[in-house]
């Protein structure tokens, strides 16, 4: 992964005692959706985004899942690391989580 996030000049490296991988921007200036294509390529809800649905020439739902990955690239794009580091994850996204599990 770091060398796909080096890549995308997300990241870069340095040898030595003081080395490591260093951001080459600043937190708030990497979007999610920048680190989440540079290690697993373009998001793609459905595989038919790419081009032509394999089943049919437009399968009845296909303008639906074009405007759900709209909606999740532009959040994903609004969202930076620094928004990462300091907010809790209650915060970072208006969605209410319930635990629908059992207790054990």
């Amino acid at each position: 992964m770091a060398l796909d996030l080096r890549r995308a000049h997300l990241v870069s490296a340095r040898r030595g005692k003081d080395g490591g991988y260093f951001l080459t921007r600043e937190p708030n200036r990497i979007s999610v959706i920048e680190v989440i294509e540079a290690a697993e390529g373009p998001l793609r809800i459905v595989t038919c985004q790419g081009g032509e649905c394999v089943s049919s020439p437009k399968c009845t739902t296909h303008d639906f899942w074009l405007v759900l990955q709209k909606h999740i690239h532009k959040t994903l794009r609004e969202i930076t690391l620094a928004d990462l580091v300091k907010q809790s994850p209650h915060k970072l996204l208006p969605l209410s989580v319930k635990n629908e599990g059992k207790n054990s």
